[in-house]
């Protein structure tokens, strides 16, 4: 291939193994796998990521949050940032909830899992 580009954080670990640098390599971390742990697989985790990140000609994240957490466990990388994108038109409340101005309407599309964050959403919610 011209370019490889690696979805995740296994993707992102086999690629940039099996490539090491030898063609451009885009990694898009999509959630650090070092927050999906604790304690020592997290600290291996984050080493990794800061060693990895040598092989990745770009590393293109989500949010800026998610750049800033790299950026804050010391990886160090050719940072672009690609927020998710959401089609507004298609995706938005329909029927009578929509107009009833019964409260907000949350979504949150998403693997259920504490890396995703829906405690924080829910610990949140009454502010």
């Amino acid at each position: 291939p011209d370019l490889v580009h690696a979805h995740s954080a296994k993707a992102g670990l086999a690629a940039r193994l099996a490539v090491r640098g030898r063609l451009p390599t885009v990694f898009q971390p999509h959630a650090w796998s070092f927050e999906a742990a604790d304690g020592v697989v997290a600290h291996l985790a984050r080493g990794w990521e800061r060693f990895g990140a040598r092989w990745a000609t770009r590393v293109l994240c989500v949010s800026e949050a998610e750049r800033h957490t790299g950026e804050r466990c010391g990886i160090a990388a050719a940072w672009r940032v690609v927020p998710n994108g959401v089609d507004t038109r298609r995706f938005r409340p329909q029927g009578d909830s929509a107009r009833s101005g019964a409260g907000p309407l949350v979504v949150c599309v998403g693997r259920l899992c504490r890396q995703k964050g829906q405690d924080v959403l829910l610990t949140a919610w009454p502010e």
